[in-house]
């Protein structure tokens, strides 16, 4: 493993984050000393500051927003095919740096007729939530 990945715990997120709206998102003075960092198969993507480890295991849309990251949308509503969307709150964004990343019900139907269910977009997309680099520069 040649590669080196930032994370920080999903406990620290409140001594991290001083504001997450959209338009005046801050991150903390000092925040830096939470930050940890372990090996990794592959490069971490330019556009992600730190991934986040230990996020609550979730099982349901409301216990998705109680975790602050993200809310869970229905794909069409922003102009997507059938399915769901993870619709992270700022700084937040999955591991390929998209903010409303989706399970589409067309695809599973493609790979074994199934229809796309809340917990694909929780399992898929919530447990590999990061912190977007352009809110926090490190």
């Amino acid at each position: 493993m040649k590669y080196l990945e930032k994370y920080i715990d999903y406990n620290d997120l409140d001594k991290i984050i001083e504001s997450n709206d959209y338009m005046n998102c801050k991150i903390k003075k000092g925040a830096e000393k939470f930050i940890k960092i372990r090996p990794s198969e592959y490069q971490q993507d330019s556009q992600i500051a730190v991934f986040i480890d230990n996020i609550p295991k979730v099982r349901t849309r409301n216990d998705v927003i109680k975790t602050g990251l993200a809310t869970i949308i229905r794909a069409e509503s922003i102009g997507f095919i059938d399915g769901w969307c993870l619709d992270y709150n700022a700084p937040f964004c999955c591991d390929e740096a998209i903010v409303t990343p989706y399970v589409a019900d067309e695809s599973y139907e493609y790979w074994d007729g199934k229809k796309a269910k809340i917990s694909d977009v929780i399992d898929e997309y919530l447990y590999h939530s990061c912190i977007h680099s352009d809110y926090w520069k490190i």
